[in-house]
């Protein structure tokens, strides 16, 4: 059960700094370039994976919950 914990506790650092790096790119494209489109596409995916990694948390939660 620990184990779990742990694995899960750095799989969730692991995609948090993720989108840190690209919250960051996203910033760099906007105030260096004139193509939202980029900006738009990258906007995009960031809030594919943070919803990807809302789930997963809730996934882990779930499997804390049910092993107990």
């Amino acid at each position: 059960m620990l184990l779990l914990a742990a694995a899960s506790s750095s799989i969730l650092s692991v995609r948090s700094k993720q989108l840190n790096c690209v919250s960051s790119q996203i910033y760099r494209l906007y105030t260096h370039t004139d193509t939202h489109i980029f900006l738009f596409l990258r906007t995009e995916w960031f809030n594919h994976e943070s919803k990807s990694t809302d789930r997963f948390t809730k996934q882990i939660r779930h499997e804390k919950h049910v092993s107990r």
